[in-house]
C-alpha cells in the first residue's frame, strides 16, 4: 500500500542512493525500509531501483515515480504548513532581516501594529545591508528580508516585493564649506574626502556608478560597515558622506540636527521593499507582515 510514510522511504533512498544512510536520517530500521519497498514493487509490478552492495540505482520507471512521489511529499508539507498557519498564528516565528537605514519604518511598524495583530509571533530580527541579507535568504537563515532591491536578474533564486524608493542624500557636518549648497552635483565632490559604507551596502554600489557615470574619480578615505561609524568619520574628518532618507525614516531625522542632508540636483534613487528566496513558501507571518507594511506606507 502505497502511503506517506513509504514515500518518505523513497525520498530519502532516492536522495541517498544508499539504504544505510536513509536508514539514519529515518531513524528506521534498514530491513524494514527495504522490505517496504520491495512489498510495494510487488504491488505496483514494476522494478523501483536496482540494489547492490555498491549503491543503489533507480530504474527508468523508478525516476519517472519519484518525480511524483516528490511532488506529493512537497504538497504535503505545505498541507502542514497550511494547517500550522490556520492556528491563528499562536506559536509562529520570523526570522527577518531588516536595513539599518531604509529599514528604520519598519521596526517601529514591527514592534507597534504587528506584535498588537498578532502577538502570538516570536519576530527575530537582523540588522544589516542588503547583499548580507541576501546571503543569508539563500542559506535560510532569514525568510524576509526589508532592504534595498536588487537590480532585476542579479540573482536568479530570488523574489522581490517592492514597497517604494530610497533617495541618496550627501550628508556632512555644518563646518563643511559645502554645507550651505541647497543641492549638490557630482562636479561638487571632485576632489573632495569620501566616506563610504562597505561593499555590501545598496548605497555604495549605487554611488559607485554614478561616479563612473558622472566621470568622477572619488577621494575615498575609508569604509564602514555601520552608518554610525560612518557619520562618526564624516564629523570627524570633515569628509562627505551618502545615506538615504527613506519615507518615515526617524533616524535620519535625528541626524538633521547634527548634519546637513544635501539632495543632488539629479535625484539618486533606488528601489526597497522585501526581498525574499524564489522557491520558498512565505509563512503567513511573513504575508502578513508585508500586507501590513504596503497597507501602512501607502498612507
Amino acid at each position: 500500500m502505497l502511503d506517506i510514510k513509504i514515500m518518505q522511504y523513497l525520498e530519502a533512498v532516492h536522495k541517498s542512493k544508499n539504504f544505510t544512510k536513509a536508514s539514519h536520517e529515518l531513524h528506521v530500521s534498514q530491513p524494514a525500509i527495504s522490505e517496504a519497498i520491495a512489498s510495494l514493487e510487488k504491488e505496483l509490478g514494476f522494478i523501483i531501483m536496482l540494489r547492490t552492495p555498491q549503491k543503489v540505482t533507480f530504474t527508468t520507471e523508478g525516476e519517472e515515480f519519484m518525480r511524483y512521489i516528490n511532488k506529493i511529499l512537497a504538497d504535503y508539507v505545505t498541507i502542514q504548513e497550511v494547517a500550522q498557519e490556520l492556528s491563528n498564528l499562536r506559536s509562529a516565528s520570523l526570522q527577518l532581516g531588516i536595513s539599518p537605514t531604509v529599514g528604520m519604518p519598519i521596526f517601529s511598524l514591527v514592534y507597534t501594529k504587528y506584535m498588537q495583530q498578532w502577538p502570538g509571533v516570536h519576530v527575530q530580527i537582523s540588522e544589516g545591508p542588503m547583499r548580507e541579507q541576501i546571503s543569508k535568504l539563500q542559506d535560510d537563515v532569514l525568510e524576509l528580508a526589508y532592504n534595498a532591491l536588487p537590480e532585476p536578474g542579479e540573482y536568479k533564486n530570488l523574489k522581490s516585493f517592492p514597497i517604494g524608493r530610497a533617495e541618496v542624500f550627501a550628508v556632512v557636518s555644518p563646518r563643511h564649506p559645502l554645507s550651505k549648497l541647497a543641492k549638490i552635483s557630482f562636479a561638487d565632490l571632485a576632489g573632495e574626502k569620501i566616506v563610504l559604507l562597505n561593499e555590501d551596502s545598496k548605497i555604495r554600489t549605487v554611488m559607485m556608478e554614478q561616479f563612473v557615470k558622472n566621470d568622477v574619480v572619488p577621494h575615498i578615505i575609508s569604509s564602514h560597515y555601520q552608518v554610525l561609524a560612518m557619520l562618526q568619520m564624516v564629523k570627524i574628518s570633515n569628509s562627505i558622506g551618502f545615506i538615504d532618507d527613506s519615507p518615515g525614516c526617524s533616524y535620519v531625522a535625528q541626524l538633521k540636527d547634527k548634519f546637513i542632508l544635501i539632495p543632488f540636483e539629479k535625484p539618486v534613487v533606488f528601489p526597497v521593499g522585501f526581498i525574499a528566496k524564489e522557491n520558498r513558501r512565505l509563512s503567513k507571518a511573513a504575508r502578513n507582515l508585508i500586507a501590513l507594511v504596503k497597507e501602512s506606507l501607502a498612507k
